[in-house]
């Protein structure tokens, strides 16, 4: 069964909630802020949500315009689908993107089309390890 995007989104509110965190839907209409987090700290953070179906592709794109400015506050939360496998919830810094590794993260600049450049995410079975280090609980202390 493919999840819908209320089962992406119901997901990763129970995944904020188990780390403790206060989510709510953006209402502002800033651009690249689906959700507001908010930690036990009383740090806010912008989430922009998305996830990938590693059954279905292997990679992720994000159109650049829809994240806009790449910030230490805004993360990607990706949700990761694999049949068979715990699904997991990880917290990119945007920041990644400022200097990516073309390996897991890429910058697809298109200068004659600037609406069609994006940031891209590509998970493979070497990257979960390296992914590793932004799942929600390994990552929640530090936010």
């Amino acid at each position: 069964m493919i999840p819908t995007d209320n089962d992406i989104q119901n997901f990763m509110f129970a995944e904020t909630e188990t780390a403790n965190f206060e989510v709510e839907p953006n209402r502002s209409g800033s651009e690249g802020t689906d959700y507001i987090l908010k930690t036990k700290k009383g740090n806010i953070h912008n989430l922009y949500l998305c996830s990938i179906n590693l059954d279905i592709e292997r990679d992720i794109k994000i159109p650049k315009h829809k994240l806009g400015d790449l910030k230490d506050d805004l993360s990607v939360a990706l949700v990761v689908i694999l049949q068979e496998t715990p699904t997991i919830l990880y917290l990119i810094p945007s920041t990644i993107f400022e200097t990516p590794d073309n390996r897991i993260f890429f910058e697809n600049e298109i200068p004659a089309m600037p609406n069609l450049s994006n940031w891209q995410i590509k998970v493979f079975t070497n990257a979960i390890k390296e992914l590793s280090q932004y799942e929600i609980q390994n990552i929640k202390d530090k936010l």
